[in-house]
């Protein structure tokens, strides 16, 4: 009797078990399928321009396209239209709207009255700032478009009479610009002009780079260094007086004016070029350093503002700044066409 229960226990604990692994287990779930991730979003731009307006280049790192806004005068300097796309929201949209009053003497605003300054309104799912920012003598054209990854930028820049009297033609362009999920196909960018030079026999040879077409090392090794980068850069660079500032702000001077302006820079006949130079020495040093100083010499050639920024330690710079003028002297530039010796001019 004994061996039959234990033979019927046996059985119930197998049938028990056996049933317990058929059973579904209602607290383990699946895991859920990944998500997609959103496609990117490409800001397209009309491809109907205004009277006036001329598409130069398409992708050429930062931009994506610049155009060329012609002034009514024959001399005049155009404006310069550019499109980019940076990661990230690039310090957020009162950041860039003040970023672009100081380019041209405007004060800054703050957060409470950003929405005074800029005009709003909907692309698609997302939003589109139109900035306009108006100074006396340079002024800028905007729009901002934040997207959950980045940050598209479209900007008009230039001499304040020109900018301001494109207006109309700039929102009526604006108003036509979509979102799309693939890139717009624009043209090749044309080719930079190239330069020819002699180094100087003290000059030690450094690293070029996308931006520094070539770079250059002065002084002895245990004594005042100076460097000198040369760097073209599509359209004028920015309002001069803007970048004369970012120079002065790297040895610690203070902003100067526009009224200002023309006493801070030398005008050197070098060749067959004019170049503007600007000469700044910080008025301190770090303790056991030098003063330093910056010298730059630039130009304009074509599409192009070439600059010529020499930095470092104060005595080194006094002693090249006349070797870099003599090096100006003998640079030949040669334009896409391939004519050499073309001549550039002052911005």
């Amino acid at each position: 009797m004994q061996r039959q229960v234990s033979t019927l226990g046996l059985a119930f604990a197998l049938l028990l078990v056996s049933s317990c692994r058929d059973r579904p287990v209602e607290d383990e779930q699946s895991p859920p399928a990944a998500e997609t991730p959103p496609a990117p979003l490409y800001l397209n731009l009309p491809t109907e321009l205004p009277d006036g307006w001329e598409l130069r280049a398409g992708a050429q790192s930062p931009r994506i396209a610049t155009y060329r806004i012609s002034g009514p005068g024959e001399n005049d300097a155009p404006a310069v239209m550019a499109l980019t796309r940076f990661p990230g929201s690039v310090g957020g949209l009162l950041a860039n709207v003040n970023r672009w009053r100081e380019e041209t003497g405007l004060d800054p605003v703050g957060a409470q009255d950003l929405e005074t300054v800029i005009e709003s309104g909907p692309l698609g799912e997302h939003q589109l700032h139109l900035v306009s920012a108006l100074g006396e003598e340079h002024a800028t054209l905007g729009v901002i478009v934040p997207l959950p990854h980045h940050t598209w930028f479209l900007k008009l820049s230039g001499a304040a009479d020109l900018v301001s009297g494109q207006q109309d033609a700039f929102r009526a362009f604006v108003k036509k610009i979509s979102l799309g999920t693939s890139p717009q196909a624009m043209p090749p960018p044309p080719p930079r002009p190239t330069l020819s030079f002699k180094k100087p026999a003290s000059w030690r040879e450094g690293q070029s780079s996308v931006a520094r077409v070539a770079s250059f090392r002065m002084g002895e090794p245990a004594g005042p260094q100076a460097q000198l980068a040369i760097i073209p850069l599509r359209g004028s660079g920015g309002p001069e007086l803007s970048v004369v500032n970012q120079w002065r702000t790297l040895v610690g001077l203070e902003p100067a004016d526009q009224d200002a302006l023309p006493d801070l820079l030398e005008e050197h006949e070098c060749g067959a070029a004019t170049y503007r130079l600007a000469d700044f020495t910080a008025k301190t040093a770090r303790p056991g350093k030098t003063p330093q100083r910056i010298v730059v010499a630039y130009t304009h050639l074509q599409d192009f503002t070439w600059f010529f920024k020499m930095t470092g330690d104060a005595s080194a710079v006094e002693a090249e700044k006349p070797v870099l003028l003599e090096f100006l002297r003998q640079l030949e530039y040669s334009d896409p066409s391939g004519d050499t010796g073309a001549s550039p001019t002052s911005p």
